[in-house]
């Protein structure tokens, strides 16, 4: 399932149209026309602004990003204790 129809999906569930989506999150009504009509991928700042108004986990809105694309940040400094 893409990232429109995942979309579509989340705001069917909630009841909620593309606008008031928009409108809450404050992101252009287009990108998320964008991403409904024509399956563009959600950049993760937009996924983490659904996910806070839709009141979900994020990776339902992104459930098709393969996690072997994923890399790991290895430019952290060490965790210092105490």
């Amino acid at each position: 399932m893409g990232y429109g129809k995942n979309l579509k999906n989340l705001l069917d569930e909630k009841g909620m149209t593309v606008m008031e989506l928009a409108r809450r999150t404050g992101i252009a009504p287009t990108t998320f026309y964008s991403i409904t009509q024509h399956n563009a991928a959600i950049r993760f700042d937009t996924a983490l602004r659904i996910s806070n108004v839709l009141d979900i986990p994020i990776n339902p809105s992104a459930r098709t990003i393969p996690t072997r694309t994923w890399k790991r940040c290895q430019n952290f400094p060490p965790i210092k204790s105490g």
